[in-house]
């Protein structure tokens, strides 16, 4: 089967083919980028730049040509318009207005491309990487494809804790009970003070669901059947936190018309083109939306229509033994904690400066029989390794997380 792999593109959703244009083109600042395609039957989002800000106040509507219109929120650089209901029949355009610049774009009116099918999603594993997989085809249509995908997952942090570091000064948190310093020390909190609290310390458990996913646009080429076979369209490397516990993956795959895909493909020229330094730069192509006050004012960005297929894939490291932990978090777990290989652990007056380094309390130790050391030492390990949030994510669950 031949595929060809046209451009990488970046998502506002999932169902908007936007492109990650990197030319460099002078006075680029004076364009205005208009994205999002209808999707007829399910949401439509739209994304609108001008003078390289996202947040201008905008409103977006969907026109149909039997008179429908659906009109969004206004919002800043993204709005979504509910096109559920439009009648597939029917050709529509998308108009955006500028509020804050007083200007309209308008696309050119589109043929609604049929819905694809999706039959599968799966992944096969080979050399430490797990290979995401679809397969979907079209019986009409073109054989041009756009899809995108989201990616949500639950990891864990490297390590949990129960103790709980409180800096001198600061009052007691809730639970728990004080065992730095001991009382019977004569210590004061000038170098803070170490709890055991009743429940682990509550940053080990945190999803990760990015806003923006992934699109690519891709071609069956000559093929009859229109059918990409097992396409590979992500690879996770076992290292990666996004199998550590549950991974999600949403996909959409919808149909392009000839135009849209001879658009792409030439903004993937601009970005990509390779030659002498001498070479020539590009022309820009015009997509389909226009200025209606100023036709000749360079717009980019196209916006098609069509019905979608989605679907989804669950991937749980109780199913699929793929996952391995980073060796430098293991090493930092086994070799470079600070205390551990000191006969008293973290010294008294060093552990608000380590707290101050990101250091945290991570393991009490009781020393031996007979020691003249205090009853217990403590160990401390990075912040990184206890608070998941480090790793970008959020305590926050999901919706539709199982």
């Amino acid at each position: 089967m031949k595929k060809s792999l046209l451009a990488i593109l970046s998502l506002v959703s999932l169902t908007s083919c936007i492109y990650d244009f990197k030319a460099d083109i002078e006075e680029a600042s004076r364009y205005a980028i208009v994205e999002g395609d209808i999707q007829v039957g399910g949401i439509t989002t739209v994304s609108y730049t001008w003078a390289g800000s996202t947040n201008v106040q905008v409103v977006a509507s969907v026109e149909g040509e039997d008179g429908t219109v659906v009109t969004g929120e206004k919002d800043s650089g993204i709005c979504t318009v509910d096109t559920r209901a439009l009648d597939p029949a029917v050709r529509y355009r998308l108009r955006v207005q500028d509020l804050e610049n007083d200007a309209v774009y308008v696309s050119s009116w589109e043929d609604v491309q049929p819905a694809p099918v999706l039959d599968s999603l799966g992944y096969t594993i080979h050399d430490n990487v797990m290979d995401l997989k679809a397969t979907f085809h079209s019986d009409t249509g073109m054989p041009y494809y756009c899809l995108a995908y989201r990616e949500q997952w639950e990891y864990r942090s490297y390590a949990t804790t129960y103790l709980q570091f409180v800096e001198p000064l600061k009052p007691s948190p809730t639970g728990g009970r004080e065992l730095f310093p001991d009382p019977l020390s004569g210590l004061g909190y000038e170098y803070g003070r170490i709890f055991y609290m009743d429940d682990l310390i509550p940053y080990h458990t945190c999803w990760a669901y990015p806003g923006r996913g992934r699109t690519e646009v891709v071609t069956a080429g000559a093929m009859a059947t229109n059918k990409m076979e097992n396409y590979t369209f992500k690879t996770i490397e076992n290292e990666d936190l996004r199998t550590s516990v549950k991974y999600r993956v949403m996909v959409v795959v919808r149909m392009l018309s000839q135009n849209t895909y001879d658009y792409w493909k030439s903004m993937d020229d601009v970005s990509s083109q390779t030659g002498d330094l001498f070479s020539p730069v590009p022309s820009l192509r015009r997509g389909n939306i226009v200025n209606e006050a100023q036709p000749d004012a360079l717009v980019l960005g196209y916006i098609g229509a069509s019905r979608v297929a989605s679907s989804e894939l669950w991937i749980s490291a109780q199913d699929v033994d793929f996952y391995r932990q980073p060796a430098s978090i293991q090493k930092m777990l086994e070799d470079d904690a600070l205390g551990k290989r000191e006969p008293f652990g973290v010294a008294m007056e060093d552990m608000y400066r380590q707290y101050k380094r990101g250091y945290r309390p991570w393991l009490m130790v009781t020393p031996s029989s007979g020691a003249t050391i205090p009853e217990t030492y403590y160990v401390w390990i990075k912040e990184r390794c206890l608070d998941c949030r480090i790793e970008g994510g959020t305590t926050t669950k999901p919706d539709g997380w199982e």
